[in-house]
């Protein structure tokens, strides 16, 4: 009989929990089907993600993936921002070139860079937090995402997370028109260190961002490795994979498999990783950030840890 009663008093604060966080949307996941090695999402399956889209010549292209945390404030990667350019978000968007009743599309109103984005490592606090001219209205395709609490540990191993965007489905291939999923495991920093020791014939980590097929000439999909870490030409590759290696930090995870096969990859970056809490909540847990080439045996995709940066982020919506 006590054991009952536990067990309700429980459930009922698990019910407690779950109503009282009004970012609160359980994820539930489809059927697996066969970004690169995904699926095909759901409508309305990640209520939070929103495409990054920018304009240089009157015409807007998407960059980047970002995450809704308010209805009024979007969480992405730092190297999303381009200068010179406009940008703007499109909220409750399935496929990519077809904007129905679901869709919501507002104007960039700020775009804060974390202060200390790119030190004192290439790639480090790569997170940035938009303000939107306007809060977005509340639907079932598009709400916001619970942030995490803030706790400066690394992800456990194992933890699985899911990885939603537009970006390519294969290393140098084209995007996808449908929003893409995939669920990832997570490895220990010691053993993505250790992957990325290992001597690679390319050496230039792709930083996850593109575009569907134009504005190439706005940025590169691939930051070469010697414009992060400016060797000199006399520096052996040894040297060059050791830099690569020392760039994934404890403000950072990684996830993936080490066959590869799946991952994130191109138009992706700035994009949500997400796992549920022990409430039941979706948790905005990491963002898209980098990694060398897309699914590659071996060379698990990195992300911003988003726990480190709660703070900075709540910080930044409040002022």
């Amino acid at each position: 009989m006590l054991r009952i009663l536990w067990t309700l008093v429980v459930l009922a604060n698990i019910a407690e929990q779950s109503t009282a966080r009004e970012c609160c949307r359980p994820r539930v996941l489809p059927p697996p089907m066969r970004i690169v090695g995904g699926r095909k999402a759901l409508p309305r399956e990640f209520p939070w993600q929103v495409s990054l889209q920018v304009s240089v010549t009157g015409w807007w292209a998407h960059i980047c993936g970002g995450s809704l945390v308010t209805l009024q404030h979007v969480v992405t990667a730092a190297h999303c921002y381009r200068k010179k350019a406009s940008h703007r978000i499109v909220a409750g968007l399935f496929l990519r070139d077809y904007l129905n009743e679901d869709v919501q599309v507002m104007p960039v109103s700020k775009f804060r860079i974390h202060e200390s984005y790119n030190r004192p490592e290439p790639l480090m606090n790569d997170i940035a937090l938009i303000t939107l001219e306007k809060p977005l209205k509340m639907t079932d395709a598009v709400n916001s995402v619970c942030l995490p609490p803030p706790a400066p540990t690394l992800m456990r191993p194992g933890t699985i997370i899911t990885v939603s965007g537009w970006g390519t489905t294969r290393e140098g291939g084209r995007s996808s028109r449908s929003l893409m999923a995939v669920d990832l495991p997570v490895i220990s920093n010691e053993e993505c260190k250790r992957m990325y020791d290992e001597r690679e014939s390319e050496m230039s980590p792709t930083s996850h961002f593109g575009f569907f097929g134009v504005l190439q000439s706005l940025a590169p999909n691939r930051i070469p490795l010697k414009r992060l870490w400016k060797f000199e030409s006399s520096e052996s590759e040894a040297s060059q994979t050791k830099a690569l290696k020392d760039m994934i930090q404890t403000t950072m995870f990684c996830a993936g498999y080490e066959e590869g096969q799946k991952d994130s990859c191109q138009g992706d970056s700035g994009g949500p990783a997400v796992t549920n809490s022990t409430d039941g909540c979706a948790e905005l847990v990491g963002v898209v950030s980098w990694g060398m080439g897309c699914a590659r045996k071996g060379k698990p995709g990195v992300y911003t840890e988003v726990a480190y940066y709660i703070e900075w982020i709540r910080k930044q919506i409040k002022s």
